[in-house]
């Protein structure tokens, strides 16, 4: 590892206003070239600079439980189609585990630089069997606008315009459904990883057809409540559309990189885990149990599936809203997550309605009194500074008394002297 690289390494979370000049003035250097590192069982190739290469750079890995979760399934036999691949992390992490030549790779990628580090990365480690388009995957063919990341987060590029991005370029879209002829067919049980920043629903759209007919297959797909209610769209409307396809099975992935101990989120998303055949319900038994929350029991009604999923994400919504409002910062934030729209069709719900409003309150005033636990505790350090103060003063006064005591008194009379 070069001498520059090493040294940005450890600056990387120094909170020292010296090593953050320092560690400013190196990534100016260090992001104008790619660095290869070792990677699982291969190499690639990364900017240290960017969110995705830094945490390469600190431990040699990226989300380990999403790419353990993705080597099990490629470990049986499972093709493998990547929705928003990136730099190619979690694809690769898939094609090393390769077993069988039936299995398939897919990756897409639709912001042309990050696809040409794609590229690099596939061709770095002669997966020559990988599919690689350089399209986004939407609910129909057409051309969009690519938001790219403005700060270090090449991770957070959209098709949606969203805070922290910036219009970068057009790039063409397409859907699964139409790509059918290159994705794996239904006799190979497949793994489908979707990540495409609040754009999941049109991706799920239009890819109907393709994902109902595959009779063995799992979605693993990140879920931001946040990015999907800015966008006109909720966690219902997900998991409706995968019950479409026949994916019955629903588990959030519980993860430490995602989730506190309290079950509080890290972030502003999470992601889960959808299921359908013997063989993907074979692997998620083999999956460390902690990596799992389950939160849908098997055949429930579909109205409790909704219920129970909207809820983990309300109290998802409700946590990380926190640092991007003020209002979370007052009594009235519970009504107003109280008032969220409850999607359901199901008459004479007026109970569980009930019961939803009063979890989103609990939730919203727990909110409220840690943030005023947080102030107690600062003003309670504060007075104990001043305190200590005063008693620091106070004995400086009473020592001063003391010497005063001490000293002669000088007679008025200067004939007695």
């Amino acid at each position: 590892m070069p001498p520059l690289l090493r040294l940005y390494r450890r600056l990387l979370f120094s909170q020292h206003p010296l090593a953050k000049q320092l560690r400013h003035r190196l990534a100016s250097r260090l992001g104008q070239q790619l660095y290869q590192l070792p990677y699982l069982q291969g190499q690639v190739m990364i900017d240290p600079t960017q969110n995705i290469g830094q945490h390469v750079l600190l431990s040699g890995r990226y989300e380990p439980h999403i790419i353990e979760i993705v080597q099990a399934f490629a470990q049986a036999g499972f093709s493998f189609v990547d929705v928003g691949a990136n730099i190619g992390l979690h694809l690769l992490a898939a094609a090393f585990q390769k077993t069988t030549p039936q299995q398939q790779f897919v990756a897409f990628e639709p912001e042309p630089t990050i696809f040409q580090r794609l590229q690099a990365n596939c061709a770095l480690n002669q997966l020559t069997f990988v599919q690689l388009h350089q399209t986004g995957i939407g609910d129909e063919v057409s051309t969009l606008t690519i938001h790219a990341s403005t700060d270090f987060n090449e991770g957070s590029h959209s098709l949606l315009a969203r805070p922290g991005t910036a219009p970068s370029g057009t790039v063409p879209v397409t859907t699964l459904d139409n790509l059918q002829p290159n994705l794996p067919e239904a006799d190979t049980p497949t793994l489908i990883k979707i990540d495409v920043e609040g754009f999941e629903p049109l991706a799920l759209a239009g890819g109907q057809a393709w994902l109902s007919s595959l009779p063995d297959a799992a979605v693993l797909m990140e879920v931001s409540p946040v990015l999907l209610r800015d966008s006109g769209r909720s966690e219902n409307e997900l998991i409706d559309q995968l019950h479409q396809a026949g994916f019955t099975n629903h588990i959030i992935i519980y993860d430490s990189d995602t989730f506190l101990p309290d079950h509080h989120l890290i972030n502003d998303y999470f992601n889960i885990l959808c299921w359908k055949g013997e063989a993907a319900a074979a692997v998620y038994q083999q999956l460390p149990s902690f990596l799992t929350l389950p939160i849908i029991p098997p055949n429930a009604p579909n109205f409790v599936e909704w219920q129970r999923f909207s809820t983990v994400a309300l109290r998802s919504t409700a946590v990380t809203a926190v640092p991007h409002s003020e209002l979370l910062a007052q009594l009235d934030s519970s009504k107003q997550i109280q008032e969220l729209t409850f999607h359901s069709a199901i008459p004479l719900l007026a109970p569980l309605r009930r019961a939803w409003y009063s979890v989103a309150a609990k939730w919203g005033i727990r909110s409220v009194i840690q943030q005023q636990n947080q102030a107690n505790a600062a003003i309670y350090q504060l007075l104990q500074q001043q305190q200590t103060q005063i008693d620091q003063q106070a004995q400086q006064i009473e020592t001063l008394r003391k010497e005063v005591a001490t000293l002669k008194q000088v007679p008025n009379d200067p004939s007695k002297v």
